[in-house]
């Protein structure tokens, strides 16, 4: 298909941006603007990052608006990446990373950070500045730079512990912010900076705003929360209370101003540095966040307020306990709220001594809550033997599992869970590993980001990480765990888009040769198609998944690989992410395979992101 056409746009992705074609040539109509603007939206940021930019100049021109370019500036910049070579590049920037190691304010500032404000106004003047999100480690610019990037509408500043921050102020100077991250510091009221001090603000559009270990008076927090109606994610972590201040937070004003200022609010979470959530308080924080049946909710006087939009509830990991766990799971349970809540995230905390209870809990949760779409516990302890379904289901009661519960989340779509075993094995088990992948993989089949942390996992062939080949609709999977993988390629070549039959069978001596005899083999596929069918229409059991983790089901498995080869089938046809984390108990236990690891998943995935992270665990 070719066309003749001449066109000129403005974009809507960048300031300025003007593309000419000539009447007088043809056109592939993947070569019109217009149409690569559309395709383009639909696609990954890793693909046309990748891929996409490459193909030749117009699609280039086209896929930069919809790439995020990320940058870091700082005093001190190696080679290509110095100051001359960012300031060059920086109209196609579209995140800024900026540190900077000095920490008090001073009105005098460096020559390096004089240049880049300089290239900013400069990017200004003829309207091509793109950046739309700050990092910043700098508090002598955590007004200057913020409000002098006009295009600005994500804002993270991580801190100082002395630092003053003055959130009124950010919001005042940054009319387009829509997001506000900030850590660590001081939450004043007053403005101490000069030039500032006639600052007023009056309504933001602030839509999410996150604020994590400050020190913050009550009023004042009540304060910024009625100047921004528009919150939807309001997550105030780990507050500290000013020693000036009564001796603790009033959490139910906290409550029901926020309730009260900030009607659009889907995800609400507030928790207080050295202070537990008590029942009461529990139960008020749903009372007044998580619609009920009735139609409005009263509040003070006789006015009344239709119920939030809360679809999220976030708790901390340290108010999740024995007198609290029932009151924040009741909304998955009980039929006396409407179902609205969808999503529960359990925010981790720095506290070792965790209580037991708080698996077995989620667990009991897990098997009950039929509604649960995304799980976020990266880090309570989910006993790993709750999955092993095999053997008498009266087992005794020192056993971590005594009944074949099994989870009624058959939706759900993310999953962060954190698994661990009774007795600490850090050996890995390859049976152990198939249990476990397995498991997820039968229960929850639409699932879409699945992170995983396990202290021992065997992600060779034999482990059963291919059980995940399930998951049709998986876009993101991250791996943790503290054994070494000895990954080899014919370990993995079953990720590739379509299996490779040959590379699994040389990879395991436990496989045979798929009998040639083709009618046969559709006949006992066709059989264990229709059974897995009916065990779905009739809902699956604990039986059903008894032998999930023994060698014969990996056996018909693999057989199944080879099946969905002859059909073509893709595996993870949508996946963009694949992450895996190592932490390493001593230094120099990296061994040549696990280096080799971004190359080879490149080779058998391309177009898919890959990240691989070494930790170390003394450190």
């Amino acid at each position: 298909m070719t066309l003749k056409a001449r066109f000129r746009r403005q974009s809507s992705h960048s300031s300025a941006a003007i593309i000419q074609l000539d009447s007088s040539r043809s056109y592939h109509a993947l070569q019109i603007p217009e149409i690569l603007c559309i395709i383009f939206s639909f696609l990954n940021h890793y693909t046309l990052k990748s891929t996409a930019r490459y193909v030749c100049k117009i699609w280039l021109a086209e896929a930069r608006p919809f790439i995020n370019t990320s940058v870091l500036w700082q005093p001190n910049l190696s080679p290509p990446y110095n100051h001359d070579f960012l300031l060059d590049h920086l109209h196609l920037v579209t995140e800024l990373r900026a540190v900077n190691e000095q920490s008090t304010y001073n009105e005098s500032i460096p020559k390096t950070w004089e240049r880049l404000l300089d290239k900013i106004q400069s990017l200004k003047d003829t309207n091509r500045l793109r950046i739309t999100k700050l990092v910043l480690r700098a508090s002598i610019l955590e007004y200057i730079l913020p409000s002098a990037i006009t295009t600005l509408t994500n804002l993270d500043l991580r801190l100082a512990d002395t630092s003053i921050v003055h959130i009124g102020l950010i919001l005042a100077k940054c009319p387009k912010l829509q997001s506000l991250n900030v850590e660590n510091g001081y939450l004043s009221k007053h403005y101490q900076v000069s030039n500032y001090k006639s600052i007023v603000l009056e309504k933001s559009d602030l839509e999410t705003l996150i604020i994590k270990r400050l020190y913050v008076a009550q009023g004042y927090l009540e304060e910024i929360l009625a100047k921004c109606p528009r919150l939807q994610v309001l997550k105030l972590l780990e507050i500290i209370r000013l020693r000036w201040e009564v001796p603790t937070f009033n959490r139910l004003k906290i409550y029901s101003a926020a309730a009260t200022s900030c009607p659009m609010l889907r995800l609400f979470h507030f928790s207080v540095l050295d202070n537990i959530n008590t029942s009461e308080e529990a139960l008020a924080m749903i009372q007044t966040f998580v619609p009920s049946h009735q139609p409005s909710i009263a509040i003070e006087g006789n006015h009344q307020r239709q119920p939030l939009n809360i679809d999220t509830i976030s708790v901390f990991e340290r108010d999740l306990h024995k007198d609290t766990s029932d009151t924040f799971f009741a909304p998955f349970l009980n039929t006396d709220y409407n179902n609205f809540i969808t999503t529960l995230e359990i925010v981790p905390s720095m506290d070792e001594s965790l209580n037991p209870f708080i698996g077995h809990a989620l667990h009991d949760l897990l098997c009950a809550a039929s509604s649960l779409l995304h799980l976020l516990a990266p880090s309570i302890p989910y006993f790993a033997e709750y999955l092993d379904l095999s053997g008498s289901e009266g087992r005794s009661t020192s056993d971590i599992r005594t009944t074949k519960k099994i989870w009624a989340c058959r939706r759900l779509q993310t999953l962060h869970i954190k698994f661990v075993t009774k007795d600490s094995v850090h050996h890995a088990s390859a049976k152990e590993s198939r249990i476990m992948f397995g498991y997820i993989a039968n229960i929850c089949p639409n699932l879409r980001e699945l992170a995983i942390v396990q202290l021992a996992l065997d992600l060779k062939l034999k482990g059963g990480l291919c059980y995940l080949t399930g998951l049709k609709s998986l876009q993101r999977l991250t791996i943790l765990t503290w054994t070494r993988t000895n990954l080899e390629k014919r370990d993995l070549e079953w990720i590739k888009p379509h299996p490779c039959w040959k590379g699994l069978e040389k990879s395991s001596s436990i496989v045979k040769r798929v009998p040639r005899n083709t009618g046969k083999l559709l006949r006992y596929y066709s059989k264990a198609v229709d059974a897995k069918v009916d065990r779905h229409q009739r809902g699956l059991t604990g039986k059903d998944l008894e032998n999930i983790g023994s060698l014969s089901n990996f056996k018909a498995f693999q057989k199944q690989l080879a099946q969905d080869r002859q059909e073509e089938l893709h595996c993870w046809p949508m996946l963009e992410f694949l992450g895996i984390c190592l932490t390493l108990v001593r230094d120099g236990e990296i061994i040549d395979s696990e280096h080799y690891l971004p190359e080879l998943i490149s080779e058998l995935r391309p177009g898919v992101e890959f990240s691989c992270n070494y930790n170390n665990w003394q450190k």
